[in-house]
């Protein structure tokens, strides 16, 4: 069996309700990634690609589609890739890929066809910035401060380390730290039957409750125990994960 590339954060899979309509939350994320979906009547959509963001967003479920997609890891594949400005450009760079997904969502034996289209894609990216990718593997030492003392120790500047890190993730460092200590926060609250908060806001990095609990009002517009129903009732909705989760 053929595994994916080292630039692959994940292959995924879900399928969607075929007696629930309304939203889902797309939890916020620092990876980049595309995705497709399987209509019940089995048209395919185009390519889905998503850039880094750092709310909660909101898409609508289709009942009785199914979904499969990557997550890249970050700084690791360049944000051109996934612009949905051009999107004749964006469909011709991942034909191969959204090809396989296409069967995947279909059919869950397919999978190992998605790493082969992935692995021979990999040829054709350019190479990542490695300084961004040293510091990256320091990301939750420390938070920003600590991945601006990595950059002068590398001998760049604030400045020149802030450009380099926005163009290779989408992200400032301190919004790159912040957005993937509100991702693992919220998945951890979407799969606790009782919203365990304290406990969870210490196991994410934060100062404390009331710290966490003004991430998610920033990020949400909701309070801890209202993401927590919320979240919970839209897991609940799928089979296996919620359409965000990272593993």
């Amino acid at each position: 069996m053929s595994h994916p590339p080292d630039f692959v954060d994940e292959i995924w899979r879900v399928e969607l309700p075929s007696d629930s309509l309304g939203a889902h939350a797309i939890l916020p994320d620092t990876r980049c990634g595309i995705a497709l979906v399987v209509f019940s009547n089995g048209v395919v959509s185009q390519i889905l690609p998503s850039l880094p963001h750092v709310r909660v967003r909101f898409a609508p479920i289709i009942p009785g589609a199914k979904v499969a997609g990557v997550y890249f890891k970050p700084g690791r594949a360049p944000l051109t890739c996934f612009s949905d400005e051009d999107e004749a450009a964006t469909a011709t760079f991942w034909s191969d890929v959204a090809q396989a997904l296409a069967a995947y969502a279909q059919d869950t034996s397919r999978r190992e066809g998605v790493s082969t289209a992935l692995s021979q894609l990999a040829e054709r990216l350019p190479p990542p910035d490695q300084v961004i990718l040293s510091a990256l593997q320091h990301d939750g030492e420390g938070g920003p401060d600590r991945i601006y003392q990595l950059a002068a120790e590398l001998g760049l500047s604030e400045r020149q380390f802030r450009r380099r890190f926005i163009a290779a993730t989408g992200l400032s460092p301190r919004a790159f730290v912040v957005t993937s200590r509100l991702h693992l926060s919220l998945v951890a609250l979407s799969r606790s039957p009782e919203p365990q908060l304290a406990s969870t806001a210490c196991d994410a990095g934060y100062a404390d409750q009331s710290h966490w609990g003004r991430s998610v009002q920033k990020a949400f517009d909701r309070s801890l125990l209202r993401a927590h129903r919320e979240l919970r009732a839209h897991r609940a909705r799928f089979q296996g994960r919620h359409l965000s989760e990272k593993f």
